[in-house]
């Protein structure tokens, strides 16, 4: 006569297959976030509308070509405690976050996640992609 399996072998199994394929689904390449790009008719408008002002720039006789690069990780915010002179000689302490530089850049998120060189014509149209 068979066992039963135990609970604890049938989990081992159920997270065995399951990893593997959360990280398959959840995935995302870089040929992904430029398959967007069509040679011949996306411009360089398009382009800035979606990355943003490029890292580098080379500007040839027949057109230019852009460098962008993945962008850099957000600096953590930091907690500053403040003390407040409150009512009756009573002191009351706050804490305030602050965000490193100037603000969130919320184009970073929008950033391709490996280095894209985009060659543009005269016109701005691309011409070719390489990663």
């Amino acid at each position: 006569m068979r066992r039963p399996p135990s609970p604890l072998r049938f989990l081992a199994a159920v997270l065995l297959l399951s990893v593997p394929i959360l990280l398959l689904a959840c995935a995302e390449t870089s040929a992904d976030r430029a398959s967007w790009i069509q040679i011949g008719k996306t411009t360089k408008s398009e382009v800035v509308a979606q990355y943003g002002e490029p890292d580098m720039v080379l500007h040839e006789r027949d057109g230019e070509t852009v460098t962008y690069r993945p962008a850099r990780q957000p600096s953590p915010s930091i907690q500053v405690p403040t003390a407040q002179a409150g009512p009756f000689g009573t002191m009351r302490t706050e804490t305030t976050t602050i965000e490193p530089g100037f603000g969130k850049n919320d184009q970073a998120s929008r950033r391709p996640q490996q280095e894209i060189r985009i060659r543009y014509d005269a016109h701005g149209i691309v011409q070719d992609v390489k990663q």
